[in-house]
């Protein structure tokens, strides 16, 4: 996840200050955020339901995460969902640069390193390596909710709240039937698990469709956007609403 937080950063930096004169621009920024948490949510149920069966993958012997980690693999749902408030951070830093008022960026990550230091103090001599995770977790959210406060100062920007909700509904739905109907305790068979987890991810899509979380027009647009045009057609995603 931290892998594609890092790809999209890069490639957000360009993209920003390109569109950022455009009559449009704050709409187009508000749209790619949706689009990033519904992606990044997507990966993270993906990754938080098959982690184990990844882990136990044998590529000439050896295993995609070696078997003396296997116990640390319940950490990783909130690692990861740590992370998906990283992008956030990272989409809404866009008005720090815009506006030239960098000066804020150290602020803000100082908050989340303080807020990692004093929660890490709090939450690994009773919890150990879960305390660590959620120390992560609380300062990459504390980071995203400073963010947003300070660029809306600078650079306000009307978010899709509502769209937003609904991914963060959807996710809540799929997640809490995950953990508590533990099919892996109540069938053996590996199929049967396998698909109930697949069964969770197309409801998670499901469960966007029904909310009507999708916008007329926005799907022949990213059709758009994958066929022509790279980047530059995520305009095309606001214009096709």
């Amino acid at each position: 996840m931290m892998l594609i937080v890092s790809m999209y950063d890069y490639a957000w930096r360009p993209f920003y200050f390109s569109t950022a004169k455009e009559a449009n621009a704050k709409g187009i920024f508000a749209r790619v955020l949706t689009y990033l948490v519904l992606f990044m949510s997507a990966i993270f149920l993906m990754l938080t339901f098959f982690i184990g069966d990844i882990a136990k993958i044998s590529i000439f012997g050896r295993h995609i995460i070696g078997p003396s980690y296997w116990s640390g693999l319940n950490i990783i749902p909130i690692v990861l969902l740590g992370y998906v408030f990283l992008g956030i951070s990272t989409n809404l830093s866009a008005g720090i640069f815009i506006e030239k008022k960098t000066k804020y960026s150290p602020f803000v990550t100082g908050v989340g390193a303080v807020v990692n230091v004093a929660a890490n103090f709090l939450l690994i001599p009773p919890f150990g390596m879960l305390g660590a995770a959620w120390a992560t977790f609380i300062a990459y959210f504390i980071m995203a909710v400073t963010m947003y406060f300070v660029v809306q100062r600078i650079y306000p920007v009307s978010y899709e709240f509502s769209r937003l909700l609904k991914v963060a509904g959807s996710v809540a739905i799929v997640i809490a039937l995950y953990y508590f109907i533990s099919i892996e305790k109540l069938s053996d068979s590996v199929t049967i698990v396998f698909l109930w987890k697949t069964f969770l991810i197309v409801l998670f899509l499901l469960l966007m469709y029904m909310m009507k979380f999708f916008k007329a027009g926005e799907i022949s647009a990213i059709k758009r956007l994958w066929n022509r045009r790279g980047v530059k057609g995520v305009s095309d995603i606001s214009d096709g609403v």
